[in-house]
C-alpha cells in the first residue's frame, strides 16, 4: 500500500522471523574489524579515497588478498636496532662481565 509521500508500507504480519543459531553462525563467519591508526603516503590515500565510499573495505580486501597469497611463506622477521635502554643494558652487561672475569 502506498503512503502519501510515494514510500510504499510494508507489511509486517508477513515477515520472516530469523533463528537464532543462524544469527550466531553469520556472527562467527566474520572476525569483527578493528580501528587502527595507520600511516600512509597521502598519494596513494587519496587514490584510494577517489574510489569513494568503501575505500578502507577495499584497502582491508587487498591487504586480506596479499595475506592469503603469504599463507605457508611468512614475513621474515626484520633486524631491528636496540632501543637505547637495551643498547645501555647490553653494554654494562658487557663491562661487568669483563670487570667480573679479572
Amino acid at each position: 500500500m502506498a503512503r502519501e509521500d510515494g514510500t510504499e508500507e510494508f507489511d509486517f504480519a508477513k515477515a520472516k522471523f530469523a533463528n537464532i543459531d543462524d544469527i550466531a553462525a553469520l556472527m562467527k563467519q566474520k572476525q569483527p574489524k578493528q580501528a587502527i591508526s595507520i600511516r600512509l603516503d597521502a598519494e596513494v590515500l587519496n587514490w584510494y579515497r577517489s574510489h569513494g565510499k568503501g575505500y578502507q573495505t577495499l584497502i582491508g580486501e587487498l591487504l586480506t588478498a596479499y595475506m592469503q597469497s603469504q599463507v605457508g611463506n611468512p614475513p621474515k622477521a626484520k633486524k631491528t636496532s636496540p632501543t637505547k635502554a637495551q643498547a645501555v643494558h647490553a653494554r654494562k652487561s658487557r663491562i661487568t662481565k669483563a670487570a667480573c672475569s679479572k
